[in-house]
């Protein structure tokens, strides 16, 4: 098995703006959304990301680098699904 050679500052720490830790099942609170996440995205991706601050949402996984996976479904007016997923740093995220 091959080790990884990470970026100075990973894998990031998984503990919540608080100090809380964090684990794959918790139930978390977004606070912010960083720019390096939406810069690049369609306006409508990035509406729909930045309306998640304030919601809660599960962590269905803790990547290599310690990014939060979190997932997005969203129903529109024609009843038409949408799901995306989404990395988060464990600091813009509150533990409930």
């Amino acid at each position: 098995m091959s080790q990884i050679n990470y970026p100075a500052g990973f894998p990031l720490e998984p503990l919540d703006r608080n100090g809380s830790k964090l684990n794959v099942g918790d139930k978390i609170k977004i606070v912010e959304i960083s720019e390096w996440l939406v810069h690049d995205l369609p306006e409508n991706e990035i509406l729909a990301i930045k309306k998640c601050v304030g919601t809660e949402m599960l962590i269905y996984e803790i990547d290599a680098y310690g990014y939060l996976w979190t997932k997005l479904i969203s129903v529109d007016n024609a009843d038409d699904y949408q799901a995306q997923s989404f990395a988060l740093e464990p600091v813009n995220v509150l533990k409930i």
